[in-house]
């Protein structure tokens, strides 16, 4: 590993720093400010809310193409209460008795909903982390 220098510091050569590191002050204090901050909250809702908009959509008109899709949805509009149900439907999917295509489908789906629990984490993750540095760092 080669260190270099750190020519921006009064100390000069005895401190070393990575040239790899990121330094997130800058990020950090421009989430300090309350407009960036707003904007930065409507971002992360927008990663939480359109992600999922726009799964719904393409999960439905996918599952009404497949004949096993449609007589899924028949059964799913036609539950009464959703408790036991729901979980044997997840079996049936997991099962193929709605096909394979259906069961594919309902893949993508955990995968994309498990990449968007992921973001979200981590773009309000980030948020709270920025505040505690904030609250460290100080004015």
């Amino acid at each position: 590993m080669v260190l270099y220098p750190n020519t921006h510091s009064k100390a000069g050569a005895a401190e070393v720093s990575r040239p790899s590191e990121m330094n997130l002050e800058p990020i950090v204090r421009w989430l300090a400010d309350p407009t960036m901050r707003m904007w930065y909250i409507g971002f992360c809702m927008f990663v939480m809310v359109a992600p999922m908009v726009l799964l719904s959509i393409w999960y439905h008109r996918g599952i009404r193409r497949t004949r096993g899709g449609r007589a899924l949805m028949r059964r799913q509009n036609s539950m009464i209460d959703g408790g036991g149900d729901t979980l044997d439907m997840a079996r049936d999917i997991s099962a193929e008795r709605y096909g394979l295509g259906v069961k594919e489908l309902q893949a993508i789906a955990y995968w994309v909903v498990a990449i968007w629990i992921l973001t979200c984490i981590l773009a309000f993750g980030f948020l709270f982390i920025a505040d505690e540095m904030n609250k460290t760092l100080g004015p």
